[in-house]
C-alpha cells in the first residue's frame, strides 16, 4: 500500500493556506506563536523562511490534500536540528498524521542530514505533543542560554531532544 503521506519543498504556493492557519488562535496558542497576524508580516515571514540556509521546510500533504508544515530550523554547522511541525488543516489532527511525519522527517534528518541530534520545543500543556515526541524517542532536557527565544511565553516550555544512534 502507497504511503498517504508526502513531503514537498514549502513554495510560495503553500504561503495562502498557511496564512489561513495561522489565523487561527487555537493553532498560534498550541504552537506559542506570537506577534500580530497580519497577511504583510505573514508573507514577509515566509518570505525569510524560504531564503534561510538555516532552515529546511516541507509542506506536508495527506492523501494529496495538503495539510501542514514541518522542518528544521536552526541548523547548525549541520550537526543539529531544531525540529517544528502543526498540522494545520483541523480535520486531519488527531489521527496519527503528525506522528508519522515526525517519524519520517527525523529519519531524514539523521539519514539524509547526518544530524548527530535533533532537538525540539513543545509548551508544557500540549501534552499530546509530549507523549508523542517521548514515544519516538525524544527526552526532556534543561532549557539552554540559546532557547531564550522560548522565554516570556505565558507557559513553560520544555526542550526534548534525541540524538542518533
Amino acid at each position: 500500500m502507497a504511503d498517504p503521506i508526502k513531503l514537498m519543498s514549502f513554495a510560495e504556493e503553500h504561503v495562502c493556506q498557511t496564512y489561513e492557519w495561522m489565523c487561527d488562535k487555537r493553532l498560534r496558542h498550541a504552537f506559542l506563536m506570537r506577534g500580530d497576524m497580519t497577511w504583510d508580516n505573514h508573507v514577509s515571514y515566509c518570505n525569510r523562511m524560504m531564503s534561510d540556509l538555516t532552515q529546511v521546510v516541507y509542506a506536508v500533504f495527506a492523501k494529496d490534500n495538503y495539510i501542514g508544515n514541518c522542518g528544521f530550523k536552526n541548523v547548525i554547522k549541520k550537526t543539529e536540528g531544531e525540529f517544528w511541525i502543526y498540522i494545520g488543516a483541523m480535520p486531519d489532527r488527531g489521527k496519527g498524521i503528525g506522528k508519522s511525519v515526525t517519524k519520517r522527517v527525523v529519519q531524514k534528518g539523521f539519514g539524509d542530514f547526518q544530524f548527530k541530534k535533533i532537538y525540539l520545543h513543545v509548551a508544557d500543556f500540549n501534552t499530546v505533543a509530549r507523549t508523542m515526541y517521548e514515544g519516538l524517542g525524544f527526552g526532556r532536557v534543561p532549557l539552554k542560554e540559546s532557547d531564550d527565544v522560548w522565554k516570556d511565553r505565558g507557559c513553560k516550555v520544555v526542550r526534548m531532544e534525541r540524538e542518533r544512534s
